[in-house]
């Protein structure tokens, strides 16, 4: 494991692209599956804190009505202005790495991949050349 750090968007963006890739890559190695759904884990975790603060947005900026409380139009920009401060804000995760090798190609057109490069991809070492003489 090895501790990330990022933003709570990045947390909220990287939950869904474990989602798209444990949902659709069919034949995912065990042991890719256990690391992606681990760091999920720890991500939702991580992130549940953004959920009642934008609940405590949205009754301060919203206007409560007989099918719920929504935020109106006029206020929709303070509101989105605090929800993204919410969403800048940085966190540290602990995630389960996962080498480069250890994946296939199938994941190639998964939407926002690059986070699963950014915070769980492993650096393998490389292998050692012999001097031949």
């Amino acid at each position: 494991m090895k501790t990330e750090k990022m933003t709570n968007a990045e947390a909220r963006s990287l939950i869904e692209v474990i989602d798209e890739i444990t949902s659709s890559a069919k034949n995912l190695p065990i042991k890719i599956f256990y690391a992606l759904s681990r760091s999920r884990d720890k991500l939702v975790t991580a992130v549940r804190p953004t959920e009642s603060m934008r609940l405590k947005l949205v009754d301060k900026y919203g206007e409560k009505t007989d099918s719920g409380t929504s935020v109106k139009q006029d206020k929709m920009a303070a509101f989105q202005r605090d929800w993204s401060e919410v969403m800048a804000q940085d966190i540290e995760v602990e995630l389960y790495g996962i080498r480069l090798s250890d994946l296939e190609s199938s994941m190639d057109g998964t939407p926002n991949i690059h986070l699963l490069f950014n915070y769980l991809i492993e650096e393998e070492a490389e292998p050692s050349l012999e001097t031949v003489e």
